[in-house]
């Protein structure tokens, strides 16, 4: 008779909490941004102190007592090679970045991908033609016109019942008698028999 022993597996040894990765990443960016503006403020005071010291010279050959020493120039060679190495890293992103915006062509918003809803009403369509409808359904509690979220009153549009403001549902509205209207004096009317 064998005997099974549960054996307790963690999921993963090396798996993070749940949003640890996140606050880990934010306090790296939030290091990086710290040194980048230390080096930066490091860098300008050197230059600034030592461009002090060379207009306060009246001699052709600098005080050797007053120049820089070899590990202070270094420091400010190491900070500026930093600074140059960050911004290529950005550079390098923002490439990417675009290339990535042209490769999946133009980025449209919301309101670019959204078709005009009234130039279906402006068309007459025959009796047995079906209208499709175009375009995208807004966001739960949006106008699917307009996109605004606050109205006196939700009415009816091509896409339901409460799919318009009140401004909109009522211009929908109007073009859409509008239409019917247009589409009976369009039809011809059937020959009357003596």
């Amino acid at each position: 008779m064998s005997l099974s022993v549960p054996v307790f597996t963690p999921k993963k040894a090396n798996t993070p909490p749940p949003g640890f990765s996140t606050t880990v990443r934010f306090i790296g960016l939030w290091m990086h941004t710290l040194i980048t503006s230390i080096y930066n403020a490091t860098i300008a005071n050197f230059a600034e102190a030592y461009v002090r010291i060379a207009a306060e010279q009246h001699g052709v050959y600098p005080i050797p007592e007053r120049l820089p020493t070899e590990r202070e120039v270094a420091d400010m060679i190491s900070n500026a090679n930093y600074m140059r190495s960050s911004l290529e890293a950005v550079r390098q992103t923002v490439q990417e970045a675009n290339e990535r915006a042209s490769a999946a062509g133009k980025a449209k918003s919301y309101e670019d991908e959204d078709s005009h809803m009234y130039d279906s009403a402006k068309q007459n369509y025959g009796i047995g033609e079906v209208k499709k409808r175009r375009g995208r359904a807004a966001p739960p509690g949006r106008c699917h016109s307009c996109n605004r979220i606050d109205t006196p009153e939700w009415r009816r549009g091509p896409d339901g019942a409460r799919t318009l403001c009140n401004a909109c549902g009522l211009h929908y509205a109007k073009l859409e008698r509008k239409r019917q209207l247009e589409a009976r004096q369009i039809r011809p009317k059937s020959p009357q028999r003596p």
